[in-house]
């Protein structure tokens, strides 16, 4: 099975988020142990690093990176998949980029802590209880 994370899920598992780091971690272990494949746009990438950053070493912010890269395949986009997100009804422009990056990649799903922000995607979207729940 091959799944996007959203930056919520990873976040709250980096930052151990609670009550949401829990499930966040169960969702980041089926990735680390290869039972499903962990896909991240890659403005997620930039962007986690940008997050990270602002907390820690700049060090440190790269070696989170280069773990999470050890784990995940990375989407790339293009300026088809961008001028595809600008036709989707979302409000959020990152979700939009995201789901049309999903979609390229074949994902069978996006785990998002926020469905709302994913009410219109072209793809199935979960939340991590949900997700846990399907892959169980």
């Amino acid at each position: 099975m091959k799944v996007m994370l959203d930056l919520n899920v990873i976040m709250d598992f980096l930052q151990k988020r609670m009550p949401f780091f829990p499930p966040a971690a169960r969702v980041l272990n089926r990735v680390f142990y290869g039972r499903v494949v962990g896909v991240m746009p890659v403005h997620m990438v930039t962007t986690l690093y940008y997050l990270v950053r602002r907390q820690k070493s700049s060090g440190e912010a790269l070696d989170t990176v280069n773990w999470l890269l050890n784990h995940f395949e990375v989407a790339a986009c293009n300026k088809a998949d961008l001028l595809a997100a600008c036709s989707l009804p979302f409000a959020d422009f990152e979700d939009a980029v995201s789901a049309v990056l999903a979609g390229k990649e074949k994902c069978e799903c996006i785990v998002s802590r926020n469905l709302e922000h994913f009410r219109n995607a072209p793809i199935r979207v979960l939340s991590p209880e949900q997700f846990l729940a399907e892959v169980s």
